[in-house]
C-alpha cells in the first residue's frame, strides 16, 4: 500500500516529508529504519533506499570519490577543470602512511604558498562542519590539532576572497536545480555595532543557533571589526563560510549557464548520477569547490512554499529515475 505522508510526520527532515508525498503520489510504499535514517522505497518487487541523504542512484565508486575532497580535486585537475585545491594530510596516528618527515612542515610549505592564508578542513563532510580559517601557524596549528582529534584525514586549501558561490543539483548529467548562496548582511545605522546588528537579526532572519556559528567561526578580522559601528546604509557580510546552515540564504539563479556547464563537467569527470555541485567565483574565474553525491536541500526547502515544491520536484525525479518509473 502506498505511503500516508499524514502517518508519518517526519519531524527531525524535510527529506522524510517530501518524499513521504512523493511517495504517495507515485504509488510507492515507504518504510523507514535504524532510526529513519534509511528509507526503503518498494513498488511490487523492486525496492531502492535511500541513506542519510544519498540515493541509490550513484555507483559506489562515484559516491567515494565525491566524498574524498582530495581525490575530488585529482579528478578534476585531471580532466583539466578549474577546481579549489585540497591537498591531503593524514592523522598522525597513521604513521606508516604519512611518511618520516611528518605533516608539520608539508603543512607550513603549503601555508607559505597559499600567502599565509589557508582553509583547514575535514577531507569527509558536508554543509560546512568542520572547517577552520587559518591566517597564522598559531592558527593553523590550533585548526590541524581539532581536527586530528576526530579526524583520519584533513585537507588544506588556499583561502580565496570568493565573489559568488553556487550550488546545482545534477541528475543524469542535466542541472535540476541552480542557486546561489549569499552569506547574511547587516546594513549600518550609525549608531549600532556590529555585533548589536547581528543580534537584531536573531528575531528575524538569523536564528539563535546560526548566529552562535557566525560567532564561533568568525576570522580574526572580522571578531575585531564587530563592536565597531557601521556607518549609516553601509552593508557589512557577515562570516566567511556561504553555507545555509551557517546563516546564507539561497537566490534562484537561472542565467548562469557557465555555471551549470562547469557544474555538469564536474559530475561527468567522477560518473557521478545524482548530487549536488558546488562552484565558485573568485577573481572573475569559476572553480569546482567540491562535489557531494548526497543531496540534502533541508534549508533550502524550509526558506519558502516556492523552494519546498522545487526540492520536492527534484526528489521526485530522483525518485522516478531510482524505481524506473
Amino acid at each position: 500500500m502506498p505511503t500516508d505522508p499524514a502517518a508519518h510526520p517526519w519531524p527531525d527532515r524535510v527529506l522524510h516529508e517530501l518524499i513521504a508525498e512523493v511517495a504517495d503520489e507515485l504509488g510507492i510504499t515507504l518504510t523507514a529504519t535504524s532510526q529513519d535514517w534509511i528509507l526503503r522505497l518498494s513498488r511490487g518487487a523492486k525496492h531502492r533506499f535511500i541513506v542519510g541523504y544519498n540515493f541509490e542512484l550513484n555507483s559506489a565508486t562515484a559516491r567515494m570519490i565525491a566524498g574524498d575532497k582530495a581525490a575530488a580535486t585529482r579528478l578534476l585537475e585531471d580532466a583539466g577543470l578549474p577546481c579549489i585545491e585540497h591537498e591531503l594530510f593524514l592523522q598522525p596516528r597513521l604513521a606508516e602512511y604519512v611518511g618520516e618527515d611528518g605533516n608539520w612542515s608539508r603543512m607550513i610549505h603549503r601555508f607559505n604558498a597559499c600567502d599565509h592564508s589557508v582553509v583547514c578542513k575535514a577531507n569527509e563532510g558536508t554543509g560546512g562542519a568542520s572547517i577552520f580559517l587559518a591566517n597564522s601557524p598559531r592558527e593553523l596549528e590550533y585548526a590541524v590539532t581539532e581536527l586530528f582529534r576526530t579526524q583520519r584525514a584533513i585537507c588544506l586549501s588556499p583561502h580565496y576572497d570568493l565573489d559568488h558561490e553556487y550550488r546545482c543539483v545534477m541528475l543524469d548529467g542535466r542541472p535540476m536545480l541552480a542557486y546561489e548562496k549569499c552569506r547574511p548582511t547587516v546594513t549600518g545605522d550609525g549608531e549600532s555595532t556590529l555585533l548589536q546588528l547581528l543580534a537584531d537579526q536573531v528575531a528575524s532572519k538569523v536564528s539563535v543557533g546560526t548566529l552562535g556559528r557566525l560567532l564561533r567561526d568568525a576570522d580574526r578580522g572580522f571578531a575585531a571589526a564587530l563592536a565597531s559601528v557601521p556607518p549609516d546604509g553601509m552593508h557589512v557580510v557577515a562570516g566567511w563560510k556561504h553555507n545555509l546552515a551557517a546563516g546564507a540564504t539561497a537566490q534562484l539563479v537561472t542565467d548562469r549557464k557557465d555555471v551549470e556547464q562547469l557544474a555538469t563537467q564536474a559530475a561527468d569527470a567522477i560518473n557521478l548520477t545524482f548530487g549536488a555541485v558546488d562552484v565558485v567565483q573568485t577573481a572573475g574565474q569559476l572553480r569546482v569547490l567540491e562535489i557531494n553525491a548526497g543531496v540534502m536541500m533541508e534549508q533550502f526547502a524550509t526558506a519558502d512554499d516556492q523552494r519546498r515544491a522545487i526540492a520536492k520536484d527534484v526528489y521526485r525525479q530522483a525518485v522516478i529515475r531510482m524505481m524506473d518509473i
